[in-house]
């Protein structure tokens, strides 16, 4: 946003320094002599926006208008926030140095694009869903406790295997995964026996959540 915001205050400044520039240039030349012919205001005006057109800072801040803009639209629809494509550029640039070997970039690519477009074809589907409280499932495999947590909305930084602090029970996040319903986000985790508070610890509380039980 400071990116689109900054590109959208210098391109207006430019024109207005630009375009008052080659004018008054124009309207000189004319009291001058130096132009014999008779100038009208449209034609200076026309003059001067072609030439503020072809400018070549004119059209870096209009690319970086356009960057801003896929930047900010990406970030909403897929949660990821893109960096500047000279940074982006730079950075692929040495990754590709380190891992040139083991990289394929058709491969890559195809991951990346594909990653893209599911991405926003979940939001898209998201976006139709009412928001619903959790609904947890407790369940007993082989001696051990496990918790299913199905949501509506897909919860931030929930990735395996973080640890997951529910009430006051530890629990690790074991697996993850995308399915149909009111409720497409299932998380599955497992029950520790013991845990310990920390930055990177997930708070979870149950309040607000359905819950049930079963044992398999």
């Amino acid at each position: 946003m400071l990116e689109f915001a900054a590109a959208l205050i210098g391109i207006g400044y430019w024109y207005m320094y630009e375009m008052s520039r080659i004018s008054d240039s124009v309207i000189d030349s004319v009291a001058s002599g130096k132009i014999h012919a008779r100038v009208t205001t449209s034609q200076v005006s026309g003059a001067a926006l072609m030439v503020f057109a072809l400018h070549p800072l004119t059209w870096l801040l209009v690319y970086v208008l356009f960057e801003s803009s896929v930047r900010a639209c990406a970030a909403a629809f897929t949660g990821n926030v893109f960096g500047m494509l000279p940074l982006g550029l730079l950075d692929r640039l040495m990754h590709w140095f380190a891992n040139r070997r083991e990289i394929q970039p058709g491969q890559q690519f195809r991951e990346n694009t594909r990653s893209y477009f599911s991405a926003v074809q979940e939001h898209l589907r998201v976006s139709r869903l009412e928001v619903l409280p959790d609904a947890l499932n407790y369940s007993n495999r082989l001696s051990e406790q496990f918790l299913e947590i199905y949501a509506s909305r897909r919860k931030s930084d929930w990735e395996p295997p973080k640890t997951v602090r529910v009430d006051d029970v530890y629990y690790r996040l074991e697996k993850f995964s995308v399915e149909k319903g009111t409720r497409p986000f299932r998380y599955t985790l497992r029950r520790l026996e013991r845990g310990v508070p920390g930055r990177s610890v997930l708070l979870y509380n149950t309040v607000d959540s359905i819950r049930f039980s079963r044992s398999i």
